[in-house]
């Protein structure tokens, strides 16, 4: 069991310090915490969103590349769906299906990241030496 510095003495000043200084650090956290569960959610609603554009793509709809048969939208995602694969597969070819499963590894690095407490992320960090983010996403 343990008691904050100050407690058994019954020294009340330097409880009320140290629970006080806490208390903006906490909510600080707190925010950090919640807005990169908001983007994680967000970023596994695209990747979803994505596969599945990619997924139902077709040649009739009519997107980027090509102005379709004005049949209705075969794509699952809908005409937004049929425009970015299409897009995709014109600049990317079928290597546009490479963006899925390195999607999917950023995310779930992202997701390891934020279950991770601070400490142990920035002991991953200082371990772990490699190129920045920036030169891997431009060597892809």
């Amino acid at each position: 069991m343990s008691f904050p510095l100050g407690s058994l003495r019954g020294d009340a000043s330097v409880a009320d310090r140290s629970s006080s200084s806490r208390q903006p650090a906490a909510t600080a956290s707190h925010l950090r915490n919640w807005r990169g569960q908001a983007l994680l959610l967000a970023g596994a609603l695209a990747w979803l969103l994505l596969a599945l554009a990619l997924w139902t793509h077709h040649v009739d709809d009519a997107a980027f590349s090509t102005s379709g048969t004005h049949a209705p939208v075969h794509n699952v995602v809908g005409m937004l769906g049929a425009r970015v694969s299409d897009a995709l597969l014109f600049l990317f070819g079928f290597s546009a299906w490479w963006l899925l499963p390195i999607g999917l590894r950023a995310w779930l690095t992202a997701l390891a990241q934020t279950l991770r407490s601070d400490a142990d992320v920035e002991k991953a960090k200082a371990d772990y030496r490699a190129a920045p983010r920036w030169a891997f996403w431009l060597g892809l």
